[in-house]
């Protein structure tokens, strides 16, 4: 097994590094980048000086793939994602504060409001058409709407 190891030259470490550069491709986890980092170091290395011991080059992989995947975790503590204040799956809170006018009337506390392309519940006061209305929360998959 040791004189299999002694054997490898610097395109075993490129292939390497294809292949883990492919499998980041099919699996975006940004894991797998970094060690097709590691082992296009590694073979570049090895390259560059022939005579690098096999131990060598997998304690630079090795080194090399820990220390990629350290300094992008800690550039991503740095910069979070802007995501988190998504309100894709929370449509309505979108609307709040927004001033629409009622094309219906509020009946009974109930009435309906098209926003965009959707339809949405309405609850507040009795107001006929046509009354301008200002969203102040969103109650299940209603609106809560006020007279402005």
């Amino acid at each position: 097994m040791e004189s299999y190891f002694a054997q490898l030259t610097h395109w075993h470490w490129a292939i390497l590094a294809v292949g883990f550069t492919i499998v980041e491709v099919l699996l975006p986890v940004f894991v797998f980048l970094w060690l097709g980092l590691a082992a296009g170091l590694t073979a570049v290395v090895k390259y560059l000086h022939p005579a690098f011991s096999w131990e060598g080059q997998f304690l630079l992989f090795c080194a090399t793939a820990l220390l990629t995947i350290a300094v992008w975790h800690g550039l991503l503590r740095k910069r979070p994602s802007a995501v988190g204040d998504s309100t894709l799956n929370r449509r309505g809170t979108q609307y709040i504060g927004q001033v629409f006018t009622l094309e219906q009337p509020i009946v009974d506390g109930v009435g309906h409001l098209r926003v965009d392309d959707t339809f949405w519940r309405l609850q507040g006061p009795e107001l006929t058409a046509g009354a301008k209305v200002r969203v102040t929360e969103v109650v299940g998959n209603a609106l809560k709407v006020e007279a402005v």
